[in-house]
């Protein structure tokens, strides 16, 4: 709450609000069917942290194949990827290459002048997806 001065001596009190902050992790969902003709909801965390670390010019990025509630989601052939688009200070535009490091892969990303998205994929291929083996996401909050 903030008291401004107005005319007469009074004060007006005026609410002031900052706006929330996005979730630097979350959680999604992806269903791929396997070749037995079963499918399988596997949960992904993806983080995206900007600044990071207190750095206006750093940002990172993570994707996690999680396991819970199937162990097919988290099998070992199952590869999640991370990369990033952004604009560096000058205002170029960069898009990074997708990286990955088997079920978790993280990243940090510098230097970002704005505009930080990250990108996130899991491919599925691995646990004998047969559709929709790829989840894609992205996230800019």
């Amino acid at each position: 709450m903030v008291a401004l001065p107005v005319a007469g001596g009074a004060a007006a009190v005026l609410a002031t609000a900052t706006p929330a902050a996005a979730a630097v992790t979350e959680t999604r969902t992806h269903t791929f069917t396997d070749f037995n003709g079963i499918n399988h909801t596997c949960t992904i965390q993806v983080i995206r942290e900007y600044p990071y670390n207190g750095d206006n010019q750093v940002g990172r990025g993570a994707t996690t194949a999680l396991s819970t509630g199937d162990a097919v989601c988290g099998q070992a052939g199952v590869i999640a990827f991370i990369g990033a688009r952004y604009n560096d200070p000058d205002g170029l535009e960069i898009t990074t290459q997708h990286n990955a490091d088997g079920l978790s892969t993280s990243r940090r990303y510098a230097p970002v002048g704005s505009n930080f998205t990250t990108v996130h994929e899991v491919d599925y291929t691995g646990a004998n997806c047969m559709t929709n083996c790829i989840a894609h996401f992205e996230r800019t909050k």
